[in-house]
């Protein structure tokens, strides 16, 4: 038993030693996802962001091609007015 001591002890500390640095990855990949997690939240708060930056700009868009479509109309029916 003596003899085997040693290694006993040598295997305890190495399968010790495994478990700790399993754990510390464990922890590192567990906050690693929470990191992940929380760009994820913040990529779909800016696409959201973006969404609605777009839709407001595509009204204002729309609201000016008609204005700029009635002025246009307007104007060629007063070239039409002088041209007769």
């Amino acid at each position: 038993m003596k003899k085997h001591l040693p290694m006993l002890l040598l295997a305890a500390c190495s399968i010790f030693a495994v478990s700790c640095g399993m754990n510390q990855r464990a922890k590192e990949m567990e906050e690693a996802a929470k990191s992940l997690d929380s760009v994820s939240k913040g990529l779909d708060s800016l696409s959201k962001s973006l969404q609605a930056s777009s839709d407001s700009l595509q009204k204002s868009l729309d609201s000016s091609m008609k204005e700029m479509n009635k002025e246009l109309d307007k104007a060629n029916k007063e070239l039409d007015k002088a041209a007769q």
